[in-house]
C-alpha cells in the first residue's frame, strides 16, 4: 500500500453538473456561433488570471520565524513522516564552505531529514549531474529513480537560546516535458480566457524542497549534535514562480519533528512539482481562478446571458478544463530515498564541483532563504 495520502481537492458545486453526460452533449450539439457568444459571456465576466491570486501565506513559523516566500500555508495534516535510524559519522571539524558548520556534521543533518520521495511511474525525465561551472551544463544522466540529491546546509541565526538551520534539498531533472493537453483543451483553454503559458517543456528543471530545523545552542553556537534537532516547518516548491499555477506551500507539524523522520514527498511526473500528498488528477490552475471561471459561468446564467442548455454546456467546459486537462499526472510505484545525496555548499563557496549553484536559475532559488531569524 502506499504511504502517499490522496489529495483533498475542493470542486464548485458546477462540476457535479458538468461532468454529466448530458452536459458534453449540450456542449456537442451547440452550433459555432453560440459557442462563441456563451465564451464571449464567460470572458467577459472574469479577470485576468493574475489579478485573482491570492497566495494564503502565513508569516511565522510556531517558533516565531519569519516565513519569506510567497507560498500558501497548507494544513499540518498534510504532512506525513516515515522514522529511519539516524547514521553514524565520526566528528571532524573539516569546514569547506566555510559557513562555520562541518561539513560531516552537514551530512549527518541533511540525511537525518533527507525527504522520502515518490517519483511517479513513467517519467520520460532524469535526474542529472552537473559540471563545475557557473551555469548549468549536464556531467551526466543518472535515472528517474533514485533520485539524486544536491543539499545545503545554512545557519539562520540564533533566536531565544535556540540555533535554527534551513537544509535545502535540490532535486535537478535534466528535462521537463511541460504538460500535453488534448486538441480539445487547446480549443476550450483560450475560449475561456485562459493559457497555460509557463508550463511548456525546457531543458533542466530545478525543483527543490527545504526544512527549518533547530535545536538548543551550545555556549552561543550552533549546536553540532545532529539528533539534537528537531524540524519545525517545511517548504515544498510546485510550479514555484509561475503565477497562475504555484502551489509552492509552508507546511507545520503538528509537533516538532524529531531528527530520524523524513517527510514523504510525491513529485508530479514530467512537471515535478513537489506535494505532500499523491498528486494525481490535482489541478494545476489555482483555486482563485477555477472558481472565479465558474463564479462567471453562473453570473452569465443569472443575468440571463445564456441558457440553460448553454450553461450545461459550460459547466462541461470548465469542469474538462480544470480536472481532466491542466491537472498533474502521477502513477504510483513506492517510495525511495536518494540514491546520491551531494553537499553544494554555500553560494559564497561551493563544494564538491557544484559551481553550478551559482546559475542564476538556481541562485534565484536559493537566495534569499526560506525564513528569517
Amino acid at each position: 500500500m502506499s504511504l502517499l495520502p490522496l489529495p483533498t481537492i475542493t470542486k464548485p458545486a458546477g462540476t457535479v453538473r458538468g461532468s454529466l453526460p448530458a452536459s458534453k452533449t449540450a456542449y456537442d450539439n451547440l452550433t459555432t456561433a453560440k459557442r462563441n457568444l456563451a465564451f464571449q459571456a464567460v470572458r467577459s465576466r472574469l479577470a485576468s488570471p493574475q489579478q485573482l491570486v491570492k497566495i494564503k501565506i502565513s508569516p511565522q513559523t510556531s517558533t516565531g520565524l519569519t516565513r519569506v516566500a510567497a507560498a500558501d500555508a497548507l494544513p499540518n495534516t498534510s504532512l506525513t513522516t516515515a522514522p529511519v535510524a539516524l547514521d553514524a559519522v565520526a566528528p571532524d571539524a573539516t569546514d569547506q564552505d566555510l559557513d562555520r558548520l562541518p561539513d560531516k556534521f552537514e551530512r549527518r543533518l541533511a540525511n537525518a531529514f533527507t525527504p522520502f520521495y515518490f517519483v511517479s511511474a513513467g517519467d520520460p525525465d532524469v535526474f542529472a549531474t552537473f559540471k563545475d561551472q557557473a551555469t548549468l551544463a549536464i556531467a551526466s544522466l543518472a535515472q528517474a529513480t533514485p533520485p539524486v540529491s544536491h543539499y545545503r546546509v545554512t545557519p539562520l541565526g540564533i533566536k531565544n537560546g535556540f540555533g535554527y538551520l534551513q537544509i535545502d534539498y535540490l532535486t535537478v531533472w535534466n528535462r521537463d516535458e511541460g504538460l500535453s493537453v488534448s486538441t480539445l483543451c487547446q480549443v476550450l483553454l483560450p475560449a475561456l480566457g485562459l493559457s497555460i503559458d509557463g508550463l511548456g517543456s525546457h531543458d533542466f528543471d530545478e525543483e527543490r524542497s527545504a526544512v527549518l530545523v533547530g535545536a538548543p545552542a551550545t555556549g552561543g553556537n550552533y549546536a553540532t549534535d545532529a539528533a539534537s534537532y528537531k524540524a519545525y516547518d517545511f517548504y515544498l516548491a510546485a510550479h514555484e514562480g509561475v503565477l497562475p499555477f504555484d502551489h509552492s506551500a509552508y507546511i507545520s507539524p503538528t509537533s516538532p519533528v524529531a531528527a530520524g523522520n523524513h517527510v514523504i514527498l510525491g513529485l508530479s511526473r514530467s512537471k515535478h512539482s513537489t506535494y505532500s500528498f499523491n498528486p494525481n488528477k490535482s489541478p494545476i490552475f489555482r483555486q482563485e481562478i477555477i472558481d472565479a471561471t465558474f463564479v462567471a459561468i453562473d453570473l452569465a446564467f443569472a443575468q440571463g446571458a445564456i441558457d440553460d442548455t448553454t450553461y450545461a454546456a459550460l459547466l462541461y467546459a470548465a469542469t474538462t478544463v480544470f480536472y481532466e486537462c491542466v491537472v498533474e499526472r502521477f502513477t504510483d510505484q513506492g517510495g525511495v530515498y536518494a540514491g546520491t545525496r551531494t553537499n553544494v555548499g554555500e553560494l559564497t563557496k561551493p563544494i564538491n564541483g557544484c559551481s553550478w549553484i551559482n546559475d542564476p536559475r538556481i541562485r534565484a532559488k536559493l537566495t534569499p532563504t526560506l525564513w528569517r531569524v
